[in-house]
């Protein structure tokens, strides 16, 4: 064995100095590594989680967007994560659409384990890796309501880690590296060494860093920054991620006294609300006053304030129009086909989207898009589903949920549209009988309504005459498919006031089984005056025993435009809201069929057609004052 003390080095005191600080030196770079490296970055420090979609306490079904925002940072200085009862995180990619997000689309069809919930659905927002905030609402699953919880063992739909922690973040205190062992200087007889001893380097170490948790924000829904109102308004505000009953809310005007609002719960939620009347808001010539909304805990201490700048007076022709979009007058309800009816309104509309992508971007146009959202409209059905039954029960079911009637566009008839931008259509006669019979057994027992084949007549001439004989054959049938359960109304569509002549069309509606059909449709698509379209209607009514009709006035607010286009024209206006008080005995309906904000086709800046244009939705709305 080798001598050991052949491998101890021999030190001077000018290598022992160096060596010292060194080591000095390093144990400060380490201690100032470890306290930047578990702390927040600087950036981070304002954020908080916005959900926009779902809202809390939502009640919801299907395929669902998840979208979420960290406030006051850039969408691409973060990552987010929405996680399910506890359950693991999922990433949300970043969304450009409108303003910067993330979202993820998220099928809930099989979140049933909790039966209709509600399910506890947290968001968490890293960045670098480290959760800087965190927030949690609540959703019922609708789609699972009738699903008993003690059927099966609740389901978990992920694997389910440990929880991650409430985001208050402990920095450890860095330890300072041991004490360096002196190293004895070798014995040489001839020289007296002496005995060396290295200090211990004195390191001035940061305390411990704790990162709070983040404080109570209030997120104002309405007034938002910037908008312009007039009247009387509901002022709605929450306490993000606390209950209503643990905090009071307070509004006020440039300063003024606090004013309390109530606790409110609706389909959007719990909130605070208050209805302010904004006609004597003239002591400032500008029209600009700030609100400051004031959040109180229940020891009486303020906990969080928000404030909004609102324009009151005369507001822009485009807020006018979503305050007030002038409809045709409705002169009193009588009894039709469908009196008493309420409509299926979709909540995933492209209006509702455009409503949702806009919020904070464009909120004055976001609140434009909420008057086509409110509404109920058709859902059109044709070759593009893949499974009808599939897609009209989803429709039925919804409807069913919200104590509403759907209103279905049949749409696939051989032939559709002779070639237009429309054109299409199934493949052969058998098909199309099977497929009513799918769309029919979807419906089932539940009320419905059914617009059959658009244009269908009115275009029966780009036909062969043994064509227009299966057409004819095809719609008899169909009708006689869907009232066979007796819940469904059937409106045959008889084209708009400036198409065919009524002697025309009273004969092709005959041989297409008007007689059992409960009636017809008009102005389905086309701008056609309402005023224009009762008149055809009452003098069609008149040559088929005086069934009765429904009036597409989706977009006919202005009318056509001088030229009777009918594919995007500039300048249209949406039409009286769907109702059933029509004030005509004949008439059963107003109805949106077409979707306000659908495109007609690639003309006129507009997309293809049944696209969502929202340039063109904006254009409607607008227009309507």
């Amino acid at each position: 064995m080798q001598n050991q003390c052949e491998k101890i080095p021999i030190y001077t005191w000018d290598s022992i100095s160096k060596i010292s600080k060194v080591l000095s030196s390093a144990l400060i770079v380490a201690s100032l590594f470890l306290i930047s490296s578990t702390g927040v970055s600087a950036d981070t420090s304002n954020a908080s989680v916005g959900v926009w979609w779902p809202t809390d306490s939502a009640h919801v079904t299907g395929v669902q967007p998840f979208k979420v925002v960290a406030d006051n940072m850039a969408v691409d200085q973060y990552d987010m994560y929405w996680q399910v009862d506890n359950g693991q995180l999922n990433l949300l990619p970043s969304n450009y659409d409108g303003y910067p997000h993330k979202e993820s689309s998220v099928d809930l069809t099989n979140w049933t384990w909790k039966g209709k919930g509600p399910y506890m659905v947290n968001f968490v927002a890293k960045s670098n890796g480290t959760t800087f905030a965190q927030r949690s609402i609540s959703l019922y699953n609708d789609a699972a309501a009738s699903v008993p919880v003690s059927v099966a063992p609740a389901p978990v739909p992920t694997p389910t880690p440990a929880p991650i922690p409430t985001p208050v973040i402990t920095t450890p205190t860095p330890t300072p590296a041991p004490t360096p062992t002196p190293v004895p200087a070798p014995i040489v007889a001839s020289t007296p060494v002496p005995t060396i001893t290295t200090p211990t380097p004195v390191i001035n170490v940061a305390p411990a860093i704790i990162v709070p948790a983040a404080p109570a924000s209030i997120n104002v829904w309405w007034p938002t920054d910037g908008a312009h109102v007039t009247g009387i308004q509901p002022f709605k505000a929450v306490v993000q991620n606390m209950n209503t009953d643990a905090y009071t809310m307070y509004w006020s005007v440039d300063a003024g006294g606090l004013v309390p609002l109530n606790t409110t719960s609706t389909s959007e939620g719990t909130y605070k609300e208050s209805l302010v009347d904004l006609s004597s808001w003239n002591w400032n010539t500008s029209g600009q006053y700030v609100l400051t909304f004031t959040a109180k805990n229940s020891s009486g201490n303020i906990i969080a304030t928000q404030k909004v700048t609102i324009q009151v007076g005369t507001v822009s022709a485009a807020v006018a129009a979503l305050q007030t979009p002038v409809l045709p007058t409705v002169i009193n309800a009588v009894t039709g086909n469908l009196a008493g009816l309420n409509f299926y309104v979709n909540p995933q509309s492209g209006a509702a989207s455009q409503a949702s992508a806009w919020k904070y971007s464009r909120p004055n146009d976001a609140l434009l898009m909420n008057v086509l959202a409110s509404q109920a409209t058709a859902t059109w059905i044709g070759n593009w589903n893949t499974d009808v039954y599939k897609a009209v029960h989803a429709v039925t079911d919804a409807a069913q949920k919200s104590n509403t009637v759907p209103v279905f566009v049949a749409y696939n008839i051989p032939g559709r549209d002779c070639g237009g931008y429309s054109a299409g259509g199934i493949n052969s006669p058998d098909g199309y009988r099977s497929w009513i019979g799918s769309f029919a057994a979807a419906i089932g027992n539940t009320k419905a309504v059914v617009i059959l084949e658009p244009d269908a007549l009115a275009n029966i001439g780009c036909l062969s005459p043994a064509d227009q004989a299966t057409r004819l054959s095809l719609l008899s049938d169909a009708v006689n498919t869907f009232k066979v359960s007796g819940q469904t109304s059937v409106y045959i569509d008889a084209g708009h006031s400036g198409w065919i002549d009524t002697s025309v069309m009273a004969s092709e509606l005959q041989k297409a089984n008007i007689g059992r059909a409960d009636g017809f449709s008009l102005n389905i698509s086309n701008y056609q005056s309402s005023s224009d379209s009762i008149s055809y209607g009452n003098s069609l009514s008149q040559k088929i025993n005086g069934k009765h009709f429904v009036v597409d006035t989706s977009r006919n607010g202005n009318g056509p435009d001088a030229g009777n286009n009918w594919c995007n024209p500039s300048g249209r206006a949406i039409g009286a809201k769907p109702t059933t008080a029509t004030g005509n005995a004949l008439i059963d309906a107003f109805l949106w069929i077409k979707t306000p904000g659908e495109s007609d086709g690639n003309c006129n800046g507009g997309p293809g057609a049944g696209q969502w244009w929202s340039d063109g939705a904006l254009e409607l709305v607008r227009n309507s004052h």
